[in-house]
């Protein structure tokens, strides 16, 4: 028995990737940062983080194409300081600064870990040797932010690659004409900040957004081993006076850069905080909630044919946006304080890569996969939680994107009419 809007036909759901089952609130670390702690700034300089308070003390990020855009006016400047019009330290220091900021905006520490360790020795480069780096900068930044895809057979590398290669530059650069780079930055910032204090009104930035810091709360309070280290974006926050599908077309854009940048970023998950006029009281209520915020954001996929793809209840299917599989997580302060998905403040719905399972060695390909998980299980048993270990043996993930509450029957959140043979939606 199935429902649906008068939607087309659509193939069977694919086979899912290889891990043999999700644990609900588990967060990943990226390739590019593994070993972090308690942090998922605990990779990041000193720099990167005055970078950031001056920053967000003149309003915010720039969206990530307007960055390039800036690098380019400031490569044009530093040409002309190399010929004596301009001043070359504060031309150098502000493309580092730019470039620091995408670092931020990704959450890409630039502590340089070995493999991409930034060596100031040897020859400084030409100007235009770190244009090229910049232009692979933008290369990768043109398909975050940008219209452009990569052809089929081209990998885009990590970020991180060409930034650092573009600070180890301007380091030998700076240092070639007597130039101390982390002065000339300090001193810039110092300056704008007193130049720029008012100059700008305040942008948003997935990367700071306010849902992050009223999700802190839920992270600070779960029992999951990886939750701290997780490199989480956020959504716009939503206007309750307006629909669901208002409110998700704020956050495709947002969502559109996460789902192209998180596998080679090791972006962990994008928080939406769903605000609502009337507030959910009950798991069936938030399940509403959810199959609205799934149907609108799936009608508005970029990669989509602006119609809503079916949920299949069947081992498989998972939520997919922008060419992304993502796994669902809901918490809520409707649960119960001892259940795995409580949340102290309100309801947040966690999209996760189904790839950020696997940096953390969760899956059948990781000979250590089911200790993780064992351990991650002992955790929350250790405060007395436990997980629906039934509906997780079950391998159907829209069962476990909304759990029930303890002991209940699966929530069937993707049928208005809570018709538990009703496999499909729309």
């Amino acid at each position: 028995m199935s429902t649906s809007f008068n939607t087309p036909a659509v193939s069977p759901p694919r086979p899912r990737l290889e891990h043999a089952e999700h644990d609900a609130d588990l967060a990943a670390s990226p390739p590019f940062a593994r070993g972090r702690g308690s942090s998922p700034y605990e990779d990041f300089t000193f720099e990167q983080q005055y970078v950031a308070n001056t920053i967000n003390r003149l309003g915010g990020y720039w969206p990530p194409a307007a960055a390039v855009m800036r690098l380019l006016e400031e490569f044009g400047e530093a040409s002309l300081a190399l010929e004596g019009v301009g001043d070359l330290g504060e031309e150098l220091a502000d493309i580092k600064i730019i470039s620091t900021c995408l670092a931020n905006q990704f959450k890409i520490g630039l502590r340089q870990p070995s493999t991409l360790r930034a060596v100031a020795a040897g020859r400084a480069p030409s100007l235009g040797q770190l244009v090229q780096n910049a232009g692979r900068i933008a290369r990768i930044v043109n398909y975050y932010d940008g219209p452009k895809a990569p052809r089929p057979t081209q990998q885009l590398e990590h970020l991180g690659s060409p930034i650092l290669d573009l600070h180890r530059g301007l380091q030998l650069l700076a240092e070639e004409h007597g130039l101390d780079l982390a002065v000339e930055v300090a001193r810039k910032l110092e300056h704008t900040l007193a130049r720029d204090g008012q100059r700008f009104s305040v942008t948003f930035d997935p990367a700071t957004s306010d849902v992050l810091a009223a999700f802190a709360p839920t992270i600070e309070s779960t029992a999951c081993t990886f939750a701290r280290a997780a490199k989480l974006w956020g959504g716009p926050r939503w206007n309750a006076d307006r629909n669901v599908g208002y409110n998700c077309e704020i956050t495709v854009p947002y969502l559109t850069r996460f789902a192209r940048a998180a596998i080679a970023e090791g972006l962990d998950g994008f928080i939406i905080s769903p605000v609502v006029r009337r507030k959910p009281h009950t798991v069936a209520e938030v399940g509403d909630v959810l199959r609205e915020t799934l149907q609108s954001l799936s009608t508005l996929d970029p990669d989509g044919n602006g119609a809503p793809s079916r949920v299949f209840a069947t081992p498989g299917w998972q939520f997919t946006y922008a060419g992304q599989r993502l796994f669902v997580t809901v918490f809520s302060d409707v649960y119960s304080p001892d259940h795995v998905r409580h949340s102290p403040r309100g309801t947040y719905f966690m999209l996760q890569p189904e790839e950020s399972f696997s940096h953390h060695g969760i899956g059948g390909s990781h000979k250590d996969s089911d200790k993780i998980k064992t351990k991650v299980r002992e955790n929350f048993a250790s405060r007395g939680m436990s997980y629906p270990h039934d509906l997780i043996a079950s391998r159907i993930e829209a069962h476990l994107y909304l759990l029930p509450e303890t002991g209940e029957e699966p929530v069937v959140w993707w049928d208005p009419t809570r018709d538990p043979d009703q496999s499909t939606l729309w």
